[in-house]
């Protein structure tokens, strides 16, 4: 049994680190392309709780366009008095909607992500590890 726990803890600590996944999305109406990167559960939680927490999602999400944040752009442009309020003016309803399963999908909540395993498939796996591991040996 001891060899079978050691396994599984050998397995985690060979996990990757975890590294945020990128896309590239282009929004046609604007011209523009933005790089969406993925977002740490903690930061996800903390957007959760804001009044417009699908803007903000797209603010932190966006990585190739500093600019957004910047008051020249937000203020002096848009006339709006922070970037979340002048991304409500420049996007429309149905962009921001898709760039959120966009987002969504790149944190892992789309389709999927993760998988429900039957029965079968269970011990199809258990029995492929251990064929496995009587190869080692």
């Amino acid at each position: 049994m001891a060899d079978k726990g050691k396994s599984t803890i050998d397995n985690l600590l060979e996990l990757p680190t975890w590294t945020p996944e990128r896309r590239r999305v282009a929004i046609p109406r604007l011209g523009i392309v933005l790089l969406l990167e993925e977002l740490s559960y903690d930061q996800l939680c903390k957007i959760r709780r804001e009044r417009e927490p699908n803007l903000h999602l797209i603010l932190a999400a966006i990585k190739n366009h500093p600019e957004i944040r910047q008051e020249a752009w937000y203020h002096d442009k848009m006339g709006a008095p922070t970037p979340v309020e002048a991304l409500g003016r420049l996007l429309r309803d149905g962009e921001i909607a898709r760039l959120v399963r966009t987002i969504d999908d790149l944190n892992g909540y789309g389709p999927g992500s993760v998988t429900v395993l039957s029965d079968q498939e269970l011990e199809d796996r258990a029995i492929s590890k251990a064929l496995d591991e009587l190869g080692k040996n």
